[in-house]
């Protein structure tokens, strides 16, 4: 497990950027509708379109995640790593409509890390971009409808969660929508604050520096690949010399995850 004191807070909007290069596998956290605690769906059409932190993404608008963004556009995105994904699979899976995905899936590994509060309160309905986008739509082919006698869903506050176990967390808020198609919300998104495990991070890139677990991408298919650092012997860095750290091909071609 990784300790949440062995992250690195990164400063600079092009370091938040790189964090998502490679189109990692994201958990999406979001705020739950009544303001219980926190939602988290799995994330993978999403890439940077700057050097200064804006990101894109897709979400389907029926997902529950779309309604609670609806509600409050703060979000967390956290980078799972090889290990996690069966965990990653099993959230996929599970509805936040039911009840909440941390109590649910907690024998499967699902716990929260807490991060620190350091944003100000999310803007209101009124005032999210994403709120215009929203309709009544819901998922019937995953949900429970909503009734008409149910209690009023309570404006919810901003994730102050992250998913422990993962390699990185953003903090972002969607700043942006567009209405992509009629099954589809294409929305941008800043990020304001971003840290990343010591063991993913040399100073400049997001990727293993030693022999620690590759972080996930996905091909589609409930397959998966893996992201780490491959020393090029033609294309050294800067000091011209393979890192001290880096494993040899064949010790990564025989390692397992």
């Amino acid at each position: 497990a990784k300790d949440e004191n062995a992250y690195v807070d990164l400063v600079e909007g092009r370091d938040f950027s790189r964090l998502l290069y490679a189109n990692p596998v994201c958990l999406l956290v979001t705020s739950r509708l009544d303001g219980s605690g926190p939602n988290v769906m799995v994330l993978s059409w999403i890439t940077p379109v700057n050097n200064a932190g804006l990101f894109v993404f897709s979400i389907n608008k029926r997902r529950y995640s779309a309604e609670c963004l609806q509600q409050c556009p703060e979000l967390v995105l956290c980078v799972p790593c090889a290990g996690m994904e069966g965990l990653v699979l099993a959230i996929g899976k599970c509805s936040g409509r039911r009840g909440s995905k941390f109590d649910h899936l907690l024998e499967a590994g699902l716990r929260p890390m807490a991060l620190p509060a350091t944003r100000p309160e999310p803007q209101s309905a009124s005032q999210n971009p994403y709120a215009s986008l929203m309709g009544s739509d819901t998922d019937d082919s995953e949900v429970e409808v909503t009734s008409a006698g149910d209690a009023p869903r309570v404006p919810s506050r901003q994730p102050q969660v992250a998913v422990a176990g993962t390699v990185a967390w953003i903090r972002a808020t969607v700043s942006q929508k567009i209405d992509g198609d009629e099954d589809h919300f294409l929305l941008t998104a800043q990020i304001s604050q971003a840290a990343v495990h010591r063991k993913y991070w040399n100073g400049k890139t997001f990727a293993p520096v030693d022999n620690s677990p590759p972080y996930l991408t996905f091909l589609g298919s409930q397959t998966f690949a893996y992201i780490y650092r491959e020393f090029i012997e033609d294309c050294p860095g800067e000091s011209g010399e393979k890192p001290s750290n880096m494993p040899s091909k064949k010790a990564k071609i025989q390692r397992e995850f």
